[in-house]
């Protein structure tokens, strides 16, 4: 507007007009910052599905350009959540196209942190819930974290029953795993929530252990009630009037209006209204009875507008239902339609009542259509004309239309409001966020549980490395049981822009986790021969042992990538390039190339300097994992955007190594099955982890925890590990300043473990009572050694190794191999915890870990305050590896303050 007053000034009328003219349709009769008449359009699209799906998905799809546009447009504060209002119907009229449209979205740029795809991959498993398959909604729900809230166990609970009438191991399995996420997921622990998972538990007869705050504080939901409410909010005033007489004693129509005029206005609808609406009904049968049906019936009209109903028009209803019940079927028929038009829908939001309440409408037109149709044009006047606030009447006038009167006055109704809002907002910003546009002429021929599948898969894409392992642990699950499901949603990420790494991980998981005759790798051969000939050696050489071990005899014709000329970086900028790999691959392969790391450091930084959105996807991801509010705080780990490029930087630069090798003479048959055994990450290892988590062993905190030697003790306390030993435990404590805020201040360190030594002074100068070792290759032995003798045992008893690849550094506690062979144990099953079962299958060491309590509900602050390990080892097995050692065996314990700039 002041732009409009300047160009007036300036005496330019005809750009000054112009201008006046599009501010006036932005802004006039909605107010400086928010346009929430979005939700009119947006309300009844799945009425109008109802009737013509075809054109409704038509309409979604013309609808998603204005919740971007409306949003942009305003300040957000009451439009934000429109797209997500917008996917939420969509999931009712086409689940699987929306299924798909939420994983594109977030598979797209590589996978993002955006609350609203959050929200919407929620609505989409909830949309799904009592249709799809419930392992892979099981699956799915695994990677939401678990927010504090009774109403989200249950719905948990409806896949875990389903999933136990179909497989009760996995049922049980799932049940275990949800115990732990209740208890350790949320800020707070949500007691309520807990209680409902034990009761369901008995009923399923499935032990739960009691609930154990632990730390932090415990929330439960208040359990007052509406009852309690009245009682103790009553007026003095308003217990005499109960007492009194409604109405005078033969009043006249006159009287009785006025006596209802007198009446407060508000209406409590958890209070009780028998009096009023007995008397009211009496009254106005003996108007009806002396034939004054008109008299009658303006009463009641003035009643209910005159009346203000929180939600609902309980009283109304109530009185509709004594008329009908005496046979007057037109005044309950106005009545039931008062109720209808002046209850509120959508929690109060709506100006008539919701789908809730339309049982009452429909009882209206049953008794008189011609009366209750009057009535609701009659009220929606009034609305219009009376009051103020009118939201939700056009999204109602669509859905009444599509159910009571015919698709194309529906459909009519729909567009009109639509163009009066597509003409308000500003039709030229192209916008595309969150989701990527829906078009239902061109979505995949996906069955549901393909697209469940899909989208099980595209959370591999997402940043937070924790929803990240516990969707790859979910696909190893499906591959395992129910690879028929994989293969369609395979190749939707590997026809699409999906990022390396994710790539990657999916591939590597299906080699891992597969069972012959390997139909899903049958199913891929296409996609799997051309991934043979891509300038990534670590893709291609997945895709030949995928192809190899179906049976097929795959040819490497992988194009060895073009290196160009060197960057002349810094020995400063190669360091840092060189830090972003992990382990020692990097250092392995240059010991038979020397160069190779010269080449990885060059193609990175060209890489990542070729645009300007690598640099900010970058900051975009430090800045998110970073608090704001609790200073000091640890980040939290996620796939930082260079690390991704660096992997496609070493997978590049790899498929040079066959060149190399054979100019050098140093080329072998076996060469790249020891490559690829260096450079792939630890995905089953990863995915067993997550799949070992449990609720936390009721031990001290770590701040609570003092060193100490001790002689070994039997658990106690742990239900079916009772009598068990601890024979290896590690456990971090982050610390926080008390008050308001609670920056982080350091951590606590606690450890134990079982050390076999002849003199208890060689104890003193021990750190640590953990050795070290290969996790994988304790837990997964890739040769079967003879287990007839072994030598006398001495030292730490459990070993401590942190995996380490891009999918994140978790730690993981183990028994020596030689051990395990020693006393016959193997290895139970993949996907699957980590545990070692004897020659009965029953269960004898087993890892454990959790985590609980994170700082805050954000990203930025999902960092544990708790964070352990322990390796349980079965009675029998302890005595058996006790007589391995001439020494006895003692619990050394050990706790050490981390302050934070030693992190």
């Amino acid at each position: 507007m002041l732009l409009v007053q300047a160009l007036a000034v300036r005496g330019r009328q005809s750009e000054a007009r112009e201008r006046w003219r599009k501010v006036s349709v932005f802004l006039a009769g909605y107010g400086w910052r928010k346009d929430v008449t979005i939700w009119e359009v947006i309300d009844p699209l799945p009425a109008l599905a109802a009737v013509d799906r075809g054109r409704a998905l038509a309409a979604a799809a013309l609808t998603q350009g204005l919740v971007y546009q409306v949003v942009d447009h305003t300040d957000g504060k009451e439009t934000r959540h429109a797209p997500n209002a917008w996917f939420s119907k969509l999931c009712r009229m086409d689940l699987v196209g929306s299924l798909e449209l939420v994983a594109r979205s977030a598979n797209e740029s590589g996978g993002r942190i955006d609350w609203r795809l959050e929200s919407a991959f929620a609505s989409a498993v909830d949309a799904a819930r009592q249709t799809g398959s419930p392992l892979v909604l099981n699956c799915l729900q695994n990677t939401i974290p678990f927010q504090d809230e009774a109403d989200e166990a249950e719905r948990r609970f409806d896949v875990i029953e389903r999933l136990l009438a179909t497989d009760r191991v996995r049922g049980h399995a799932a049940l275990y795993l949800l115990e732990a996420q209740v208890q350790g997921d949320a800020k707070e622990f949500d007691t309520t929530a807990y209680d409902k998972l034990r009761q369901f538990g008995v009923s399923h007869n499935i032990p739960v252990s009691p609930p154990d705050p632990v730390i932090g504080e415990a929330r439960r939901e208040s359990s007052q009630n509406g009852a309690e409410f009245r009682d103790e909010n009553r007026s003095e005033f308003g217990k005499v009037l109960d007492g009194m007489p409604v109405f005078p004693i033969n009043a006249s129509p006159l009287a009785i209006l006025s006596a209802l005029r007198a009446r407060p206005s508000y209406v409590d609808d958890r209070a009780d209204h028998s009096r009023l609406v007995n008397a009211l009904g009496f009254r106005i049968a003996e108007l009806l009875q002396a034939g004054n049906e008109q008299d009658a019936l303006r009463l009641l009209v003035d009643f209910g507008r005159r009346q203000a109903f929180f939600s609902l028009a309980k009283p109304l209803a109530s009185l509709a239902e004594g008329l009908e019940r005496h046979g007057y079927a037109r005044p309950a028929a106005l009545v039931f339609t008062l109720a209808y038009t002046h209850s509120h829908g959508r929690g109060g939001w709506d100006t008539l009542g919701g789908t809730e309440q339309q049982d009452w409408l429909e009882r209206a037109i049953a008794l008189s259509q011609e009366t209750a149709l009057r009535t609701l044009a009659s009220e929606i006047a009034f609305h219009l004309h009376e009051k103020h606030y009118t939201m939700g009447i056009t999204a109602q006038i669509v859905e009444l239309s599509a159910k009571y009167i015919s698709a194309d006055i529906a459909f009519a109704a729909w567009e009109e409001a639509y163009g009066v809002v597509r003409h308000r907002l500003p039709g030229d910003v192209d916008l595309t966020d969150p989701f990527m546009p829906y078009d239902p002429d061109h979505t995949q021929a996906l069955s549901l549980d393909e697209a469940l599948v899909f989208l099980l898969l595209s959370r591999v894409s997402h940043p937070e490395l924790g929803r990240k392992v516990a969707a790859l642990s979910g696909i190893a699950e499906v591959v395992h049981v129910a690879p028929q499901l994989v293969v369609a949603a395979v190749k939707c990420i590997l026809r699409a822009d999906t990022c390396f790494t994710t790539v990657v991980a999916v591939l590597h998981t299906v080699l891992e986790s597969e069972q012959p005759p390997y139909p899903l790798t049958a199913g891929l051969r296409v996609d799997l021969e051309y991934l043979l000939r891509t300038d990534d050696y670590v893709l291609s050489e997945i895709a030949y042992l995928l192809l190899q071990r179906a049976g097929v005899t795959p040819t490497r014709q992988r194009h060895q990538a073009d290196m160009p000329p060197g960057r002349g970086l810094t020995a400063k900028r190669r360091r840092a390039v060189l830090s972003l790999d992990w382990g020692d691959r990097t250092e392995k392969i240059r010991n038979v190339w020397p160069d190779f790391s010269g080449l990885i450091t060059d193609e990175f930084d060209r890489v990542f300097e070729s645009a300007q959105s690598h640099r900010q996807r970058s900051g975009s991801r430090h800045e998110t994992a970073k608090s704001r509010v609790c200073k000091g705080l640890p980040p939290t780990p996620l796939l930082f955007w260079e690390k991704e490029l660096f992997e496609v930087a070493f997978s590049k630069v790899l498929t040079g190594i066959d060149s190399h090798l054979w100019g050098t003479g140093a080329w072998t048959p076996q060469v790249h099955a020891e490559i690829v055994n260096e450079v792939l990450p630890e995905t089953r290892l990863q995915t067993a982890v997550w799949f070992s988590r449990t609720v936390r062993p009721k031990i001290p905190l770590p701040s609570q925890q003092r060193g100490a030697s001790l002689s070994p003790t039997p658990i106690s306390g742990e239900g079916d590990y009772d009598g068990w030993y601890r024979a290896g435990y590690i456990e971090y404590e982050l610390l926080l300043n008390k008050g308001p805020v609670g920056d982080y201040s350091g951590t606590v360190q606690a450890a134990s473990g079982l050390v076999f030594v002849a003199d208890r002074s060689e104890l003193d100068d021990m750190g640590i009572p953990l050795g070290c070792g290969s996790a994988d290759r304790c837990w997964f032995p890739h040769e079967v050694a003879d287990n007839s003798s072994i030598e006398r045992f001495e030292g730490p008893l459990v070993g401590l190794n942190w995996i380490e690849d891009f999918l994140g550094r978790p730690r993981v506690l183990m028994l020596p191999s030689e051990l395990a062979r020693h006393c016959r144990l193997t290895f139970r099953r993949w996907p699957g915890r980590l545990e070692f079962v004897d020659s009965g299958g029953e269960p004898a060491v087993v890892f454990r870990c959790w985590h609980l309590r994170p700082v805050g509900n954000e990203i930025s602050e999902a960092q544990p305050r708790l964070s352990g390990c322990d390796l349980i080892v079965r009675a029998d097995v302890f005595e058996s590896i006790c007589a391995l050692s001439d020494n006895e065996a003692i619990e050394l314990r050990r706790t050490q303050r981390i302050e934070p700039r030693a992190q």
